[in-house]
């Protein structure tokens, strides 16, 4: 989850044990665990209540689904985004995800640009992603083929129930026992603010499923993603040689996915071979990438784990001390 200092930081360390709300909660109350008494924990942890206070009775339930019947005190962890920055860099496989990360997706609106036809001019087109779009509510955390084959069953339900509505003659009311289609018209004037919503959410879906093939397609994202999520469980070798491939000059991406793999790389397997590593670095650099960013990461990585060291450190004295 990102967030800015404008929407209010969480702080270090919070710990919010949090559980079920309303009917789930069995009248169990939230608890706010912060690593100190600052100000500035004090006020996150207030916000981060607030937050939480204001959910729908059921958002757990929806949120972590048949987890949430396992455990009658859930405990929800919010941690400073630096000790997950992997999570924020690697490419991925989610319909939401993808639409943010490749179509630009800003305050629930998206635009789409499509080349125009017989050499006419590129079109624009701006959808916005509410909550009443249904297929945007079910489908913005599922896998994009997930959601692609999604599309196109509702395009083949849509065909079905405009088949259904139109099946009464233009000229019915003229015709003899006329009156026996009244029920059928009925249904179809209910019915046809409904047709009118799901034809909205299937052009938009459509449009922007295209869209976002195109681009999987022109960089080859789904390849990413695969080396990425691999990257934990690979040896070493084989995953020396996925990134090689990855970020070969020949190979398809932009400059942003080859660094970002890197960065997964560096990230994942934080006892990765150094000079294995900086070959990797090497073939990016040859290209004309900035490398900043690796570098930085490699500084980062040290700093926290001198970080961790010294609270470990501090941890294990406070508890013997209280021993004593």
């Amino acid at each position: 989850m990102r967030r800015s200092a404008a929407d209010g930081q969480l702080p270090l360390k919070c710990l919010l044990a949090c559980s079920q709300r309303g009917s789930e909660t069995s009248g169990e109350q939230q608890q706010i665990k912060r690593s100190s008494s600052s100000s500035s924990n004090s006020s996150g942890s207030s916000s981060s209540k607030e937050k939480i206070d204001a959910l729908p009775p059921k958002a757990f339930s929806e949120i972590f689904g048949s987890a949430a019947t396992a455990v009658t005190r859930p405990l929800l962890v919010l941690i400073d985004r630096e000790f997950d920055l992997l999570t924020m860099l690697q490419h991925t496989w989610l319909y939401g995800a993808l639409i943010h990360d490749l179509l630009k997706l800003r305050l629930n609106r998206v635009t789409v640009t499509t080349p125009g036809e017989g050499g006419a001019a590129p079109t624009t087109k701006v959808f916005d992603l509410e909550k009443r779009d249904l297929f945007w509510r079910d489908h913005a955390f599922s896998p994009f083929p997930v959601a692609a084959a999604a599309v196109s069953q509702m395009l083949t339900e849509y065909n079905s129930e405009l088949s259904r509505v139109g099946r009464a003659p233009p000229d019915a009311f003229a015709q003899p026992g006329a009156g026996d289609f009244s029920s059928e018209i009925l249904k179809a004037v209910d019915v046809l603010p409904d047709l009118a919503d799901k034809k909205r959410s299937l052009d938009a879906h459509t449009t922007i499923a295209t869209a976002l093939v195109s681009a999987i397609k022109e960089r080859a994202l789904d390849r990413f993603f695969e080396v990425e999520q691999s990257f934990p469980q690979e040896r070493e070798a084989a995953a020396a040689a996925a990134a090689q491939q990855s970020v070969a000059a020949a190979a398809a991406g932009t400059f942003e996915d080859k660094l970002r793999l890197l960065a997964c790389l560096f990230l994942s397997r934080p006892n990765f071979p150094a000079a294995t590593f900086q070959t990797l670095v090497s073939t990016l650099e040859q290209q004309g990438v900035d490398v900043a960013a690796l570098n930085f990461l490699k500084r980062f990585s040290v700093s926290l784990q001198l970080l961790l060291s010294k609270a470990l450190a501090a941890n294990f004295w406070t508890r013997a001390g209280a021993c004593c």
